[in-house]
């Protein structure tokens, strides 16, 4: 059992893939104790951290109590010393979806990060330290809902690591008004993203109010430096925000916003009626004297929660964008306009 763990993770560090693909790429190198290894016991390896537990306390209302949990509570404890604590811990979730008829019993049908809708799908949730390292992780069904996941989370660290204070972070799918009637009633410190498009406090209050920026990383010159950052300080309601401002991507997106909606209107001059019917569409529209008139408010609205990030990845420079939210990107297709793809190389 070591051994094909051992093996399975290895592969995974170096190469990636599959187990199938793990079991031929062993055969290419020396490595003590696997020649004995066959297909089947990699996927048994692989199995065995997600057998049920008889002891189900602690266990999430999403899924039981498993090996991996004892695994993990076990090496924590032998990382553990007089000072050790979890005084800030990350907490994270994305999906993962399944090919043909795996995910039997995980697997369900759910909102969908990779963009597959249509296939099943698990959730993964992952919790780091504050010095990055990984503290455990959770495996739910796909149709879980990221805001119902941090209360249970919360309390099972508590309970599994004998946790005094801690300290939450995490981003603004995690936000409920429960989930912060919670933490506030714990006395529970936290730091979670909030939802600026959604949330008439933050649009309305928070980004508008005057105040200094303090800035914390200047403009590099280099692609190597870190991003420029600037963050000042808002109370509303008792409740401390922290606006953070990057000025080269401020720059950057308003561009081209810009250059996108040059571009519709251009399009919109040959035959903008043609979306008057469509009532996905209708929203943008005013009614005018003379024919109609888009509300280029509500399309810079949805534009401005476009955000772009780049990578590189051996060698190669990639541009990642967000997905396209609202009903913009329908417009944009209707009369002709492009938007970059989601995954693109940069030239």
């Amino acid at each position: 059992m070591e051994r094909a763990v051992f093996l399975t993770v290895l592969h995974r560090l170096f190469v990636s893939g599959s187990d199938r693909s793990c079991d031929r790429w062993h055969r290419d190198y020396v490595i003590d104790g696997v020649d004995a290894l066959s297909l089947h016991h990699l996927y048994r390896a692989m199995a065995f951290p997600g057998e049920e537990l008889a002891d189900q306390k602690d266990r999430t209302p999403f899924a039981p109590r498993c090996t991996k949990d004892v695994i993990e509570e076990d090496l924590f404890l032998a990382r553990r010393d007089l000072f050790s604590g979890l005084d800030c811990v990350f907490f994270d979730t994305t999906s993962i979806y399944f090919e043909g008829e795996g995910g039997a019993t995980i697997g369900e049908l759910g909102h969908s990060k990779d963009h597959r809708p249509d296939l099943n799908q698990m959730v993964v949730g992952v919790i780091l330290d504050d010095h990055g390292q990984p503290v455990c992780c959770e495996m739910w069904p796909g149709n879980t809902a990221d805001v119902t996941t941090l209360v249970p989370v919360i309390k099972r660290l508590r309970s599994r690591f004998a946790i005094g204070r801690i300290c939450i972070v995490s981003d603004r799918g995690m936000i409920s008004a429960e989930t912060m009637a919670y933490l506030e009633e714990e006395k529970i410190p936290y730091i979670l993203g909030a939802r600026m498009r959604r949330s008439k406090k933050v649009k309305e209050e928070v980004l508008s109010r005057a105040g200094r920026y303090r800035e914390v990383h200047p403009e590099g010159s280099s692609a190597k430096d870190p991003s420029p950052l600037k963050v000042k300080e808002v109370m509303v309601d008792g409740r401390r925000y922290i606006v953070c401002l990057n000025e080269k991507q401020a720059r950057k997106d308003a561009a081209d916003r810009q250059a996108i909606i040059d571009s519709l209107e251009e399009k919109l001059k040959t035959n903008p009626k043609s979306l008057v019917g469509n009532k996905g569409y209708r929203k943008y529209l005013k009614l005018e004297k003379a024919g109609h008139c888009f509300e280029w408010a509500d399309i810079k609205q949805d534009l401005k929660a476009l955000q772009e990030i780049t990578i590189e990845d051996r060698g190669k420079t990639l541009m990642i964008r967000s997905e396209c939210l609202g009903t913009f990107g329908k417009i944009f297709q209707a009369v002709g306009v492009a938007i970059p793809s989601t995954i693109r190389e940069a030239a």
